[in-house]
């Protein structure tokens, strides 16, 4: 696709719907978008908007309008963006769909600080030996005191380590950052063939440019900005965050979010472990006895696409947890056995001494010796106890919810104008499933009776100061044996979360994002997950969402 035909087809469908080319502005309602004379128009700003013109739909809509576009190419140069990606790897630096208005004869503005990128070692920021970075050369002009344009020559642009995102804060001098020069040496010229070839892109993290609380105006032009494509699971992308109050002017500026990272896959579940607590002698005497636990409830899958908040950015919409699953039911008792009645030997008496002996002790006499005696006695096998249930296994976690791709996020009551400039989004990232919940542990064993016995003879005798019992009885049949615990029931599975949101300004009621000239291209909404619970929510896809 050439450079100019995506603008053309911004102004030929926003003329379709007639709208102001030279005029069109995000601060009416939320979801609708003003003109000129603050007149309302009726179409909603989102990809369901009869105004096709002020955004496309992913590349759906311009498949079935004659523009002039050429859409076969659209996926290979990352004019437009596919419905399930941003098709960059890892970021496009090579075009951009701004058209510029070009003077070779322009010369750099009067005082500029100027910047390299590709140069080895910073300079003093004089043409001839520039600066190497934007951070270095807003440094120096806060240092100096006085309002100095920054002039970027082409190259790529990131902020320091370790998060590689450029920071615009100053507190005390206006900033103004110019791209679209070209370098030679000491001579810098305007670049008509290339305008916009300075790329502030995003470093580790998923902003590319933050303009902070405490900034003075900001003006930025002829840049294209860009957050890194194919973002960690759980990231959002912000490609310009402004969290000031004052003005922040873009003018020929190409801005790209590219595609939100999808949801952090939900962890496995854990398996129950051990029995529950139960009195085993009690145990269970219904038909439910050593039973597995009961089926519990699945957690609720999202139904909602994720908010915003002024603080967080996108916070995703995400599934909630299944339950835990049900103890196991407890064995059946056992029973005592039949008793027995038997004549018993028992051994009774002390010894008077530790020497045994009349001649070592002749006062202990016949005490000496331990008596043996019969008595009748009845036996009895005692009840076995029964197994307690096992712990049900733990519910399975929600499924995360996909993340965002915004290209203008303002959270600060900023007056934000975008002129001759495209705005755009990659797809919002797709929600996760939520996952199996663990399985349930196995029931207690149970454990037996005990048996009774005792001995039928017995013998006694002056020689060993003792006496003792023999010819052992046991008791009689034992009874029914306890039985083994049920097994925990499975946790619930955890329901999925919904598909992350592809907004191209996302801004706070008090903020004021003016648009002249400028297209702004939402991709497509993120997949909710799906799984037992269901499919969860999409995310959206919008033009404009206002930050509650």
């Amino acid at each position: 696709m050439r450079n100019r035909s995506l603008q053309s087809l911004g102004f030929s469908l926003l003329a379709l719907a007639g709208c102001s080319l030279d005029q069109y502005s995000f601060n009416g309602r939320d979801g609708q978008a003003a003109l000129d004379g603050a007149q309302d128009v009726v179409a909603p700003l989102d990809g369901a908007a009869a105004m096709d013109g002020a955004l496309l739909d992913g590349a759906s809509d311009v498949g079935a309008l004659d523009a002039g576009v050429d859409v076969g190419d659209a996926s290979q140069d990352g004019a437009l963006l596919d419905a399930r990606d941003s098709a960059i790897m890892p970021v496009d630096v090579t075009r951009t769909d701004v058209v510029v208005a070009c003077d070779p004869s322009e010369r750099t503005p009067t005082s500029a600080v100027y910047v390299d990128s590709t140069i080895a070692v910073s300079g003093d920021g004089s043409n001839f030996n520039p600066l190497k970075t934007i951070t270095e050369a807003v440094a120096m002009v806060e240092r100096e005191g006085v309002d100095r344009p920054i002039v970027l020559a082409p190259g790529i642009y990131d902020g320091p380590a370790p998060n590689g995102v450029i920071t615009l804060d100053s507190a005390t001098r206006s900033l103004r950052i110019v791209g679209g020069f070209a370098r030679s040496g000491g001579s810098w010229s305007r670049s008509c063939t290339s305008p916009l070839d300075a790329w502030i892109v995003g470093g580790n993290v998923n902003q590319a440019l933050f303009i902070g609380p405490n900034s003075q105006p900001v003006t930025i032009e002829r840049v294209a900005v860009r957050t890194r494509a194919n973002p960690a699971a759980g990231v959002s992308q912000y490609a310009i965050w402004i969290a000031s109050t004052r003005a922040v002017t873009l003018r020929s500026v190409d801005v790209l979010a590219s595609r939100g990272g999808n949801g952090v896959p939900a962890a496995i579940s854990a398996s129950g472990a051990g029995a529950v607590a139960c009195n085993r002698t009690v145990c269970d005497t219904t038909a439910s006895a050593g039973m597995p636990g009961g089926a519990v409830a699945n957690g609720p899958r999202a139904t909602n696409p994720g908010r915003l908040s002024a603080t967080m950015g996108f916070v995703p919409s995400s599934g909630s947890a299944g339950a835990v699953g049900a103890p196991g039911f407890s064995g059946r008792p056992g029973t005592a056995g039949t008793p027995r009645t038997a004549n018993c030997a028992l051994c009774i008496g002390e010894v008077c001494g530790v020497v045994c002996g009349a001649t070592s002790y002749p006062s202990c006499g016949a005490m000496m010796q331990r008596q043996c005696i019969m008595q009748m006695r009845t036996l009895t096998a005692s009840a076995g106890q029964c197994g307690c249930g096992g712990n049900g296994g733990a519910g399975g976690a929600g499924g995360e919810g996909g993340r965002a791709a915004i290209a203008l996020f303002v959270a600060g009551a900023a007056t934000v104008l975008v002129e001759d400039s495209v705005l755009r989004t990659g797809a919002g990232g797709d929600g996760v499933a939520g996952a199996v919940g663990g399985g349930g542990a196995a029931g207690q064993a149970p454990t037996s009776g005990l048996t009774q016995t005792c001995d039928t003879q017995c013998t006694a005798g002056w020689s060993t100061c003792n006496c003792t019992t023999s010819g052992t009885v046991a008791s009689a049949t034992p009874g029914a044996a306890a039985t083994m615990g049920g097994m925990g029931g499975t946790g619930g599975t955890g329901g999925s979360g919904a598909g992350g949101s592809s907004i191209v300004v996302a801004r706070v009621a008090a903020a004021t994002v003016r648009l002249v000239g400028t297209m702004v291209i939402p991709g497509a909404a993120g997949a909710g997950g799906s799984n037992a619970t269901g499919v969860a929510a999409m995310g959206e896809s919008a033009a404009e969402r206002v930050i509650p």
